[in-house]
């Protein structure tokens, strides 16, 4: 079963190409969000990484982001990501559960209406597997 590995909420997110290789470059990590106002609206990356990816068949990855509460509707909502994964010459002696990759999503303009916490949850082929919650608070009041 894969799982998440990896979940940053950040500034940005940027792919950078290295002689090594593609890499993710994250930006100014967030523990909290902080826009200058709520209500308003703030921008933000979220990168995650995910394991266990079984190659050469078609998945499909959502993932959406609401208030903590109860029937929130979602703010974001990517809608089905669909995806093949390719096992990687370089990963040969890396048992398939430990092989993963990262990706990231540029959320901007989120609109806020409200402090309080906030959830981004994680589906792979339809089935939750991951949760992570994130307190937001305007910085300034209106």
């Amino acid at each position: 079963m894969p799982r998440v590995s990896m979940f940053v909420y950040s500034e940005s997110a940027d792919p950078e190409v290295t002689p090594q290789g593609q890499k993710l470059k994250i930006i100014n990590p967030y523990a909290t969000l902080n826009p200058i106002f709520v209500p308003g609206a703030f921008s933000f990356s979220i990168s995650l990484g995910l394991q266990g990816v079984e190659h050469g068949i078609e998945h499909a990855l959502v993932i959406t982001f609401s208030l903590n509460e109860e029937n929130s509707p979602n703010i974001i909502d990517t809608g089905e990501l669909r995806f093949k994964t390719e096992n990687d010459p370089a990963n040969i002696n890396i048992p398939v559960q430990y092989q993963g990759f990262a990706l990231s999503i540029d959320c901007k303009n989120v609109v806020f209406r409200q402090n309080g916490e906030y959830v981004s949850k994680v589906y792979f082929n339809g089935d939750l597997i991951g949760q992570f919650p994130i307190y937001c608070h305007g910085r300034e009041l209106i």
